[in-house]
């Protein structure tokens, strides 16, 4: 059984087109058969581009350690876009943008009280799928 503490410093693998937790959905996407079917179609590396583009700030800079304002907010929205409606898991998440667990649940948080003023970024993403 998983502590509590734990549950809130990992974002669960999320996939709104499955039913069941985290733990499930990362047991599908490790079955051979279902993988392909389950894999987001937007790469992390294209994601954090993308919203680089929007926020007008180099993908680096999204990538390296800053508590800039407005690069935080960026980082917040590649996470949650990333683990929300991609339903990548946070330690692939934290993997591309050099951030620890707690970093990453922090950030999907922000991002998603920022994805509000940027509807465009979460139609994008959507419409990649």
């Amino acid at each position: 059984m998983r502590s509590r503490q734990m549950d809130c410093d990992s974002p669960e693998s999320f996939d709104e087109r499955i039913l069941g937790s985290g733990d499930f959905v990362d047991s599908l996407r490790q079955e051979e058969t279902l993988r392909p079917r389950i894999h987001a179609p937007v790469e992390l590396s294209e994601l954090v581009k993308h919203v680089s583009e929007k926020f007008q700030v180099e993908a680096e800079k999204v990538k390296r350690p800053s508590k800039t304002r407005h690069l935080a907010e960026a980082r917040g929205v590649v996470c949650y876009l990333a683990v929300r409606q991609l339903g990548y898991r946070g330690a692939e998440v934290g993997k591309e943008l050099h951030r620890g667990p707690t970093g990453v649940s922090i950030a999907v948080r922000r991002g998603e009280k920022s994805i509000v003023n940027y509807r465009d970024i979460e139609s994008w993403v959507l419409a990649n799928r």
